[in-house]
């Protein structure tokens, strides 16, 4: 919520700027009226406030779902999850450890070590 807000404003604050400096960088004279009218300008603000915030709300929601995935990825898929298997990835300190994880799992699991180096 905090950053469509932020969007708002920071979309609102620019459109106003963006449309206040186009007008005094090219100015129109118009039988007496200023040159950056409040009620034209208010539409421009107006629109620039729904855009600030769209796009920050579209931002955060793809920062929320780690979308652009610049860090580490994860490991390659194994096809038993698609099957609804469980898949539990042990990595022993020593061969005493694995040996015991071993005759623990024996019994119960599918123990697989060709993915191992």
């Amino acid at each position: 919520m905090p950053a469509a807000i932020v969007g708002g404003v920071l979309g609102g604050i620019s459109a106003y700027l963006i449309a206040s400096f186009t007008s005094f960088s090219y100015p129109l004279p118009t039988g007496g009226m200023p040159i950056n009218p409040a009620l034209p300008f208010s539409i421009f603000t107006f629109e620039g406030t729904a855009l600030g915030a769209i796009l920050a709300t579209v931002g955060m929601v793809f920062l929320e779902a780690g979308m652009p995935r610049l860090g580490p990825q994860s490991g390659r898929f194994d096809h038993r999850l698609a099957e609804g298997k469980i898949l539990l990835t042990v990595i022993p300190s020593s061969a005493s450890i694995r040996e015991k994880v071993r005759s623990a799992l024996s019994g119960a699991v599918e123990i697989d070590e060709s993915s191992l180096g």
